[in-house]
Formats: C-alpha cells, structure tokens, sequence
C-alpha cells in the first residue's frame, strides 16, 4: 500500500505437510482472526501491530527473496518490501490491519481483511477490504504475497473530481439495477459526510 500500498499473496497447489489440513478461524479479542496454524497466526500478529518500529522483524515473517504485490507495488527481496511499508507510514496517518478471516491450505493462506487510515492531516478516516494470498515457503516464511483489493472504488473514488470521474465511469458500465446502488449509497455517503467509498452490495 505506499500512497496508499498493502500487504499478502500469490497461491500454488502444494501437497500440504503431513497433519496439516484446513484451519478456520479462532476469534481474538478484538474480533480478529486467531489462526490455529502457527505460520498465519504470525502473519496475522504482524500486519495487527504493524508499526515502523516493528517493520525491524520482518525478517521473521518474510524470506529473504519474498515477492509481494498489490495494486501499487510488485517487489522481490526484504530491503523493497520494507521501503514499501515505510513508505506507507510515511504517506499517511494511523494506517491499520485488522484480519476478519483466516484459511490455510497446506502451504497456501488467504486472508480477507480491512485497512483504516486517515491521509495526511485529514480527519476523515478511510477504510478499504481486501484480501490477500499467501504461500509459505520451507521455513515457514512467506515466499509469495499477493493483495487482492479495487484501488478505483477503494481510493480513487474518495479524491474529488477524479472520484466523481470514477463513479459516472462506474454508472456507465453497471448494470441497470447496480447504478440504482450506486447512487442510493453514494447519496448515503454525501449526507454522513463520510468518505468511505460506495458500496453496491
């Protein structure tokens, strides 16, 4: 997420390791995703007490030639990774992970999770869902990271003028029975004021 960058996935159909099969999830505390497999339960820690200081233990968490992408962002190694997180933190206030769901299947992880943040000296805080996949490699690290989230309804469509753009872009595509939700939700958002993105279902 840099502007606005995230973090997890890829996927590979890898023999799972002997005793491990598919893990749903555990609730923690706050609602998030407590994995029973140890590899997405670090994974989950991580991304839920992410700061700039603990972006020093990454390399407990990613392998040293991990790929991640996101709509933003297709890097290999630590040094790219972490530049991309730092300049997360750099670009905008509060950035926040929470994980809702977790499913490993063998070596592979897909996580569906929401992002909060507030841009730089905004008050409105914004929220994007996405997903991400991951595979882990031999040592329990991840090799692969992918991000799976709509950079045009999620972002593009809260900046004015260009959001504007983006949802008359977004009427003309729709189908006729989506525009009418399209219109009722933003209607929604124009009277909360909130700058959370349309939703259509």
């Amino acid at each position: 997420m840099p502007a606005v960058s995230s973090e997890c996935g890829f996927a590979t159909s890898l023999e799972p390791p002997r005793g491990a099969g598919r893990a749903g999830p555990a609730l923690g505390a706050l609602g998030s995703t407590i994995p029973p497999d140890p590899r997405a339960a670090r994974v989950v820690e991580f991304y839920e007490a992410l700061t700039p200081q603990s972006l020093a233990g990454l390399d407990q968490v990613y392998a040293e030639d991990s790929r991640f992408i996101d709509p933003f962002n297709d890097v290999s190694g630590q040094s790219a990774l972490r530049a991309v997180f730092e300049h997360m933190f750099q670009a905008l206030d509060a950035p926040r992970f929470q994980v809702v769901l977790a499913v490993t299947e063998g070596d592979n992880c897909f996580l569906l999770w929401n992002f909060r943040f507030h841009r730089k000296g905004g008050k409105l805080a914004s929220l994007v869902h996405g997903s991400t996949h991951v595979r882990f490699a031999a040592d329990g690290r991840i090799a692969l990271h992918r991000d799976y989230w709509d950079p045009a309804r999620e972002v593009y469509e809260t900046v004015p003028l260009l959001g504007s753009l983006m949802r008359w872009l977004r009427r003309k595509l729709a189908a006729p029975t989506a525009v009418l939700q399209i219109d009722a939700s933003a209607a929604i958002d124009a009277s909360s004021g909130s700058i959370s993105p349309a939703r259509t279902g």
